[in-house]
């Protein structure tokens, strides 16, 4: 059973950042399914949620700048914050624990920045022109999603 579930309450009401967001739960999940990780998994995931810190902050980044979001540089720290707890948790992949630890960070990640502080922001996409051309010029979808079904993963 998956960890996780999208639901509607989740949207920030802009197709590609759900999108984004929809990733994010599936790497939950498949960390939450995983067993006896040999390695391989915890080092695909965190080359993933690199990439994901690239690609994905950079284009909710621009959205919000594009909406004239008051908190954007606080929510700009919170990325930073995400990126570096990633940094340093790739610095500990190889012990026994890394998978539970980047289990728990992603969990409460989900919970407080995604449902809480992104839906800060929600109401002032709401009315916002151009949204959807203006991420589509960013990426499409995340690399990190070929990333993942290059190990297997079931996305």
């Amino acid at each position: 059973m998956s960890a996780f579930a999208w639901t509607e309450a989740m949207s920030v009401g802009v197709p590609a950042l759900d999108a984004d967001h929809r990733c994010l739960v599936r790497i939950i999940n498949l960390l939450e399914e995983a067993e006896n990780d040999d390695g391989r998994l915890i080092e695909t995931v965190i080359n993933t949620l690199e990439v994901y810190c690239r690609y994905h902050f950079a284009r909710e980044e621009q959205v919000m700048n594009a909406c004239k979001f008051p908190a954007l540089a606080f929510h700009r720290r919170e990325h930073e914050l995400f990126c570096r707890a990633i940094a340093e948790i790739n610095g500990r992949k190889s012990q026994a624990s890394t998978v539970q630890e980047l289990l728990d960070y992603l969990k409460a990640w989900l919970l407080h920045h995604i449902l809480i502080q992104d839906m800060a922001y929600k109401p002032f996409v709401a009315d916002a022109p151009n949204l959807e051309e203006l991420t589509s010029t960013m990426a499409m979808h995340l690399p990190s999603i070929e990333i993942l079904r290059q190990t297997g993963a079931q996305l």
